[in-house]
C-alpha cells in the first residue's frame, strides 16, 4: 500500500493523482477486478470423455459397415437389371417371361435388404448426432454457468470506487501488472464468448440434422412397406401366369396376341371417345367450356422419378407396341394422381379386370383422358383407383385416381413392369387426330 510521508506531501499527492487518472484511463469498469484465474482459464471446451469418444468411434464404425452393405446390394442389383434389360429385346416366351419375373423378384427382394440396411444405417447416425448433441448441450451448460459465475464477479467488484482499487496496491510495479492482468482476462473472456456463440450454431445445425435424419427414416419405412407389397404382388402374378397359360408356350402365344390386340384398340379408343367428346362439349357449351391452360401442365403424381421417357430407349414392349407413346413416372402403388391443368374428362375407363374367351383372367387398364383446349389433352393410365367420371370438369391439382401398375394387379394392364403412372400429352393434328408428344416439353 502506498504511504504518505508528511516530509514529501506533494511527491505523494502527486503519485496518488497518477495512480487515480491511470485507473481512468487504461482499466474499463469491467476490469477493475480480483478475480479467481483458474476460473477464467476453466473457460474453454471441455475434452469429450474416452467413453464417449469410444461410443462414437463404435457406432462410426458400424455406420460404415452399413454403408459397405449397401454397396455390395447395389452391385449385385446391376446384375439383376442388367438380366432384364437383356432379355427383355429377346422374342416373348413363356420360357422369358418366367425368367424376367424371376429377376424383378431377385431385384425387389434386394431393394428390401438395401432399403433395411438404409434404415438401420440412418438409426445409427440418429444415435450418433444425439450423443454428440448431448455433449454439446452439456459443454454449452458448463460454460453458460461459468459467465454467470464472472458476471456475477464483475458486478461485486464494479462496487468498488477506482480511488479503493489503486490504493489497495502495495507498488506501482503491482499496479501495473494488475492492469495487465485485467486486460489479458478481458481478451480470454471475449473468446471464450466467442466460442459459446460458435458451439450454440453447431448445435443448432445439429438438431436440424437430426429432423432431417428422423423424417429420412419415416420415409425409409414407408419405401419398405411398398417394396414387400410389391414382391408379394410380383409372385402372386408369377403364379398366376403359370397357371393360367398351364406352362404352355402354346397358350402364352395365343394370350400375348390377346393383349396386343387389346393395346392397338386402346389406342384407337382414347383417338375416337376424345374427338367425339370434343364435339359434344363444343356443341353444348361453345368454346367457353375449357378451362385455363398457360402452355405448361403440373406433374401428376408427387413424384419426379423418371423410369422411361418418350420413346425411351430400351421400352421392354416396343417391339410390340412401337415407340413409348408417353412418360412412366415411378411412385408407389395407390399413390394420388393429379389432373395436371383444368379440363373436361373425356373418358374414365374402369374396368379392373378382363376375362377373354378363352377364359384367361388379365388385369384391364384403367385409365383416364382430360382435354384442356382445342389442342391439348392428358392421359393417366396403369390406375388403381378411378375417382372420377366422364364429363366432370376438374380443376389443376385436383385429385382424380390412384396409381397402380404393379403387374398382376386391378387396373395395371398386361405390358406393366412395375408402380408407376403413364402420363401422355397429345395434341390434335391437321385431321383432327389426338397425336402422343413427349410430356418433357410440357411439365415444370
Amino acid at each position: 500500500m502506498f504511504k504518505i510521508k508528511t516530509n514529501n506531501n506533494i511527491f505523494v499527492y502527486q503519485a496518488v493523482a497518477f495512480v487515480i487518472i491511470a485507473a481512468f484511463l487504461f482499466i474499463p469498469v469491467s476490469n477493475a477486478l480480483n478475480l479467481n484465474e483458474d476460473l477464467v482459464e476453466s473457460l474453454t471446451e471441455e475434452e469429450m470423455d474416452e467413453d464417449t469418444k469410444t461410443y462414437i468411434d463404435e457406432i462410426s464404425g458400424e455406420i460404415s459397415e452399413k454403408r459397405d452393405r449397401i454397396s455390395e446390394i447395389n452391385q449385385q442389383s446391376e446384375v439383376f437389371k442388367q438380366n432384364i434389360s437383356a432379355k427383355q429385346h429377346e422374342a416373348a416366351s413363356l420360357k422369358n417371361e418366367v425368367y424376367l419375373l424371376d429377376n424383378q423378384i431377385g431385384l425387389t427382394n434386394l431393394d428390401i435388404s438395401r432399403t433395411e440396411q438404409e434404415a438401420e444405417k440412418i438409426k445409427l447416425e440418429i444415435d450418433k448426432l444425439q450423443t454428440e448433441i448431448d455433449y454439446k448441450t452439456d459443454n454449452i451448460n458448463g460454460q453458460k454457468e461459468q459467465i454467470s459465475e464472472l458476471i456475477r464477479l464483475i458486478y461485486q467488484q464494479n462496487q468498488k470506487s477506482y480511488l479503493e482499487v489503486a490504493l489497495l496496491n502495495e507498488s506501482f510495479s503491482e499496479f501495473f501488472n494488475e492492469i495487465k492482468y485485467l486486460n489479458n482476462l478481458e481478451e480470454g473472456i471475449k473468446d471464450e464468448l466467442d466460442t459459446f456463440q460458435v458451439l450454440k450454431h453447431e448445435l443448432e445445425v445439429q438438431h436440424e440434422d437430426l429432423s432431417g435424419k428422423r423424417n429420412e427414416l419415416d420415409d425409409t419405412k414407408v419405401s419398405l412397406i411398398n417394396q414387400k407389397s410389391d414382391l408379394g404382388s410380383q409372385v402372386s402374378f408369377q403364379e398366376l401366369l403359370l397357371d393360367q397359360t398351364k406352362s404352355s408356350e402354346a397358350e402364352y402365344q395365343n394370350m400375348l396376341d390377346e393383349l396386343m390386340a387389346e393395346a392397338q384398340q386402346t389406342q384407337i379408343e382414347i383417338s375416337s371417345l376424345e374427338k367425339r367428346a370434343r364435339a359434344k362439349l363444343a356443341d353444348e357449351n361453345g368454346e367457353s367450356y375449357y378451362g385455363e391452360f398457360t402452355g405448361v401442365f403440373a406433374w401428376p403424381v408427387d413424384s419426379r422419378i423418371i423410369t422411361c421417357g418418350f420413346h425411351c430407349a430400351g421400352y421392354p414392349y416396343e417391339i410390340w407396341l412401337g415407340p413409348h407413346a408417353g412418360m412412366d413416372i415411378g411412385a408407389s402403388q395407390g399413390s394420388s394422381v393429379y389432373a395436371a391443368s383444368d379440363g373436361y374428362v373425356a373418358i374414365a375407363r374402369k374396368l379392373d379386370w378382363i376375362v377373354s374367351a378363352s377364359g384367361y383372367k388379365r388385369p384391364a387398364y384403367n385409365y383416364i383422358n382430360i382435354i384442356h383446349n382445342e389442342q391439348i389433352s392428358t392421359v393417366y393410365g396403369h390406375l388403381s383407383q378411378v375417382l372420377v367420371t366422364e364429363g366432370d370438369f376438374v380443376t389443376k391439382g385436383q385429385v382424380i385416381g390412384r396409381s397402380g401398375g404393379l403387374p398382376g394387379t386391378a387396373g395395371a394392364g398386361s405390358f406393366s413392369t412395375g408402380a408407376h403412372i403413364h402420363f401422355e400429352v397429345r395434341e390434335v393434328n391437321i385431321n383432327g387426330i389426338p397425336i402422343p408428344v413427349d410430356p418433357a416439353n410440357y411439365l415444370y
